[in-house]
């Protein structure tokens, strides 16, 4: 709709939520609509493989107690506007599916003491990762932060970013003690805090339990 009426209105998915090729669900303006002040929330997991776009106004965020499964064909088909993705279920949670173009995330937010999986691709973010509550197991993919200096918030014994296979966790800094929230397992704290000098890079880190 054009007018405000529903900005506001509870906006649940009480299951999965799937949007079919073609379809979508556009939480801004787009198409004469106004930005939701509320956010999406799915009790289930979300199929992707038409539109998702996050609002464009504070609070049209999106929260997920499923997995996350792109199957877009290769294609730009998740639009966060600047807004945040929170895992939050209670049990592990995925993020996966057959999409091969890496969409980042703009605010990834892991909320959930079973902690969250990367299945099947390399996932970005954008603008910052906040660990609140249980770890990210990478596997074999990598997870990233994109740009200078991007902030972490959290990082501890109990939420941290697990590198028990192949994939790494990248962060580009400069001059700055930039840390390193990982572990080789489920309960091997392991961090590493480091700082540079010379020019800002992308510095990758994989901790393993042995040489």
């Amino acid at each position: 709709r054009t007018d405000n009426a529903f900005v506001s209105t509870p906006f649940t998915c009480g299951g999965n939520l799937t949007i079919n090729n073609g379809a979508n669900i556009y939480m801004d303006y787009n198409f004469g609509a106004n930005n939701m002040l509320v956010p999406l929330i799915v009790n289930g997991n979300i199929n992707l493989v038409g539109q998702l776009s996050g609002s464009g106004a504070v609070g049209g965020d999106i929260e997920l107690k499923g997995n996350w499964n792109n199957n877009g064909v290769a294609v730009t088909n998740f639009f966060p506007n600047n807004r945040a993705v929170t895992f939050n279920g209670t049990s592990n949670q995925n993020i996966g599916g057959s999409n091969t173009t890496i969409i980042p995330f703009a605010y990834l937010t892991i909320n959930n003491t079973a902690g969250v999986t990367l299945t099947a691709y390399h996932v970005e973010v954008n603008n910052q990762l906040n660990l609140t509550s249980g770890k990210v197991t990478l596997g074999n993919f990598n997870l990233k932060l994109n740009g200078l200096n991007t902030p972490l918030v959290g990082g501890s014994s109990s939420n941290y970013v697990v590198t028990n296979g192949t994939g790494v966790f990248s962060r580009n800094f400069d001059n700055v003690a930039t840390l390193y929230p990982v572990g080789p397992d489920a309960s091997t704290y392991s961090p590493v805090t480091m700082q540079q000098t010379g020019t800002a890079d992308d510095i990758t880190v994989r901790v393993n339990a042995a040489p």
